[in-house]
């Protein structure tokens, strides 16, 4: 299911604010569609929201919802942040993987600023 499918499920209103709803909604979802083709065209292999899977003190991420996922390993660059809606420019920050801790129930990478 796309981005805008999924903010339009249970939306009702107004025949008008609807509409424009559908149209805010399939704006974003191509922006992010944008945002994550030049991803991938900067080789990021994986992109996730910085948001509360992502601890911050040990850094590491877990890909609870990723905007995409293209098979994440060691050494590889993952962007965590969103597209900047309705702007030309993102709110992400890229990072490096530099390893990979597996548990009982889910599995985090750990990462570092990709400059470092």
């Amino acid at each position: 299911m796309g981005l805008a499918q999924d903010l339009m499920r249970g939306v009702s209103g107004r025949p008008d604010a609807v509409a424009l709803f559908a149209g805010i909604a399939g704006d974003m979802e191509r922006d992010q569609a944008g945002w994550i083709a030049t991803l991938r065209a900067a080789g990021v292999k994986a992109a996730h929201p910085d948001d509360g899977w992502v601890d911050r003190e040990h850094n590491e991420v877990f890909f609870c919802y990723p905007q995409f996922d293209d098979g994440v390993a060691v050494g590889d660059l993952i962007a965590l942040g969103w597209p900047q809606w309705g702007s030309k420019k993102p709110r992400h920050r890229i990072v490096r993987v530099i390893g990979k801790t597996v548990g009982r129930f889910q599995q985090r990478w750990a990462f570092e600023p990709a400059n470092a």
